[in-house]
């Protein structure tokens, strides 16, 4: 389908606009409100919202001669700055012209550059039938031409600036306008204010200028001035940014430092800066822990006829105060006006020095003070560290017991023990006094034990040194006297199928009448109850021998007549064991329990007992017992580490054990050579056994210290 226009019918256009104006701020200008038609119209009517900051000059609005015809006009201002245009015809005559200005009026322009629109609201254009044939309108646009001035801040505040400096600071100058903006002046209400850019200069649109105002203080005071900015700005020719400073006098009280060792003495320096004349000050000082004032040695400089006085307000506070007597002045504006002697004793470590409530008076009685420093102390001192408990175990009243205690000192100067105070007689020290201790060093103070006397002991050794906080330094210790009554049994060695005795045997320092205990054997040995004997050290006493399973036995010995058993050390009864053929080769159990050694008291006086060790071997042509072989073992006693030394290589892949007297193995290696050594360190001290050997085994006895 195809719509065809012929000449005569396009369609019709009914159009109100206005255009675009360019004007300069607070300036009248006249708008146009054109109407085109194609069709007759009578009467017109539209609302202009007039630009915020305009001005709609009245009674200016009048309609173009020569498109008018009887016609008249209506002009008013509604609320809102609203501009309401009515053109209207009593006689319903149409308009002339089919285009051009149908009515102007004059608006007048604000201060603000901007770009306002010309808003056509609700037009209408109506023929003699009052219907509105408007088919269109255009809105319209007024640009305000003008620099606009902009100011990063409002105020500039240097705070407080010593009497003689230069402070800086700087602020921007910005046009957000749309023409040229024009500084025709920098104006300060004060000389001390002043500024290095020029003082007139022009900015494009949408460009900035920094501006720096230095500040350079010749009195003192609390200053609140002004700079003013003129400027072509339409509607803010001069703006201001408030200048705030409290320039003031440099009278400055200064604490100085102290570096010493404790127990050691320290001067303390005071200074004083002063663009001011002075007479005297007043200050309170806080004393940290370490330093203590050494009365009458303040002493003053800079000085005609002051004096001083230093009070103990209390331990952590002195007051200082120097006056003249005839209101005369310090000499001088800088330097050294005080110096206080101190004892330095305390930990080691970093300490402030402050000072309060300080006064810096001038001849008119005026605290002239402006600031303050306090100080600081470093303290270097010795500091002792070691353990805090010493534990001797079990001491034989036979003998003594030493312990290498070691002490440290973790301070930075030298550490001097000059006493060592025992609360007991039984611990005791031989070392030579005084001790001194290098910083991070150390030393072993040994420290003995003997009592001879069963029983515990505890005591404390208080260590006296020049630790500044740990003097003295206390040491508890403890220990305990036992008399050397053992049951043990030997180490045996049986070949397979032998008959043999095992000796029971007793090492006694008290005498004793009785003894009992259980013997738990391995399955494979059997004792021969009936053959069990006491030992010639027996006077009267019985024995009596039970079985108590398949693997134990038990024993008890008496005297009916409260006899004791002579001698201090040997066997006391045998028991007869057979080992049966079957028996593998190695290391055998025997285990006491419920052991019980008596004296005539009928108290048991038995301190340990030592179980037994049953080694059964080969022993044939072909594999010569291992004792045929010479091996020798040193050192023995030994405090850790074991040379054995073969008279002939072992053959390769011979084991070498050790076992304690529970016969549990503590260590198995291979001999590697002529020279096999064995580390035992860290194994309890007491009695053990080396095994040699594959299928051949020998024991071989050694002892820890």
């Amino acid at each position: 389908m195809f719509l065809f226009i012929l000449p005569g019918q396009l369609p019709a256009q009914n159009i109100l606009k206005t255009v675009p104006y360019q004007v300069l701020p607070n300036t009248e200008f006249v708008v146009q409100l054109v109407a085109e038609n194609t069709e007759p119209f009578v009467a017109f009517q539209v609302d202009i919202p007039v630009p915020t900051g305009f001005k709609y000059m009245e009674g200016s609005a009048v309609l173009n001669a020569s498109r008018i015809s009887g016609h008249a006009l209506s002009a008013s201002l509604l609320t809102g700055n609203i501009l309401r245009l009515i053109g209207y015809s009593i006689g319903n005559t149409a308009f002339l012209g089919n285009s051009g200005t149908l009515v102007s009026f004059t608006l007048k322009s604000g201060p603000v550059p901007a770009t306002f629109a010309l808003a056509l609201n609700q037009p209408v254009l109506g023929d003699s039938q009052s219907n509105n044939i408007l088919t269109g309108s255009t809105n319209g646009s007024v640009t305000v031409l003008a620099p606009d001035i902009l100011l990063s801040t409002s105020a500039l505040n240097y705070g407080r600036v010593p009497l003689g400096s230069t402070v800086e600071q700087t602020f921007l100058i910005t046009n957000t306008g749309n023409s040229d903006l024009t500084i025709t002046a920098l104006n300060f209400n004060d000389p001390q204010f002043t500024t290095t850019n020029p003082v007139n200069f022009t900015l494009s649109s949408n460009s900035s200028q920094p501006v720096t105002v230095k500040f350079t203080p010749v009195s003192k005071g609390t200053l609140a001035r002004q700079l003013q900015i003129s400027s072509n700005d339409p509607d803010q020719p001069f703006t201001t940014i408030a200048l705030n400073a409290v320039p003031f006098a440099v009278n400055e009280l200064h604490t100085g430092n102290i570096t010493g060792a404790s127990l050691s003495g320290g001067k303390l320096d005071f200074t004083l800066n002063n663009m001011e004349a002075f007479t005297g000050f007043q200050f309170d000082l806080n004393l940290p822990a370490p330093l203590t004032y050494i009365v009458g040695t303040a002493q003053l400089f800079r000085t005609q006829d002051q004096s001083v006085s230093v009070n103990q307000l209390n331990a952590q506070t002195l007051r200082v105060l120097a006056f003249s007597a005839g209101n005369n002045n310090f000499t001088g504006n800088a330097g050294k006006v005080l110096s206080l002697d101190f004892l330095l004793k305390g930990v080691a470590g970093y300490y402030s020095i402050g000072i309060s409530n300080v006064i810096i008076a001038n001849a008119s009685g005026e605290n002239i003070v402006s600031d303050i420093y306090g100080g600081q102390l470093i303290v270097s001192s010795p500091d002792i560290d070691a353990s805090t408990q010493l534990n001797f175990g079990d001491v034989s009243v036979l003998t003594s017991s030493t312990v290498l205690h070691r002490i440290y000192n973790y301070g930075q100067e030298d550490l001097t023990i000059t006493q060592l105070m025992f609360s007991s007689p039984y611990f005791r020290s031989n070392h030579t006094l005084p001790i001194t201790i290098h910083p991070s060093g150390f030393i072993d103070l040994p420290v003995e034990f003997i009592k001879t006397v069963k029983g515990t002991a505890t005591a404390t050794l208080k260590i006296l040194s020049d630790d500044p906080d740990e003097n003295p330094f206390t040491l508890l210790l403890s220990g305990n006297a036992f008399v050397p009554n053992y049951l043990q049994i030997q180490t045996q060695d049986f070949l397979k199928g032998e008959s043999k005795p095992v000796a029971v045997e007793i090492e006694n320092e008290d005498p004793f009448v009785a003894f009992q205990f259980d013997l738990s054997y391995p399955p494979g040995f059997t004792p021969d109850l009936n053959a069990i004997a006491l030992t010639a050290r027996k006077q009267d006493h019985v024995l009596a021998a039970i079985a108590l399973s398949n693997t134990s036995l038990r024993i008890l010995v008496y005297s009916p007549g409260q006899k004791v058993f002579t001698g201090k050390s040997g066997a006391v009864l045998t028991i007869p064991f057979v080992s049966e053929t079957s028996l593998t080769y190695g290391v055998y159990n025997l285990t006491f329990s419920n052991t019980v050694i008596s004296n005539i008291r009928s108290e048991n006086i038995l301190y340990a007992s030592k179980n037994g060790i049953l080694n059964v071997q080969l022993a044939t042509a072909q594999h010569p017992l291992i004792e045929n072989a010479a091996v020798q073992i040193s050192p023995n006693p030994s405090k850790g580490m074991v040379h054995l030394n073969f008279n002939q290589k072992p053959t390769t892949g011979t084991w070498i054990s050790v076992y304690d007297l529970t016969g549990k193995v503590i260590l198995k290696s291979i001999a590697d050579g002529a020279v096999t050594s064995l580390n035992l360190n860290g194994n309890p001290k007491g009695l053990y056994f080396i095994k040699i050997g594959n299928e051949t085994m020998k024991a071989f006895k050694i002892v820890l210290e």
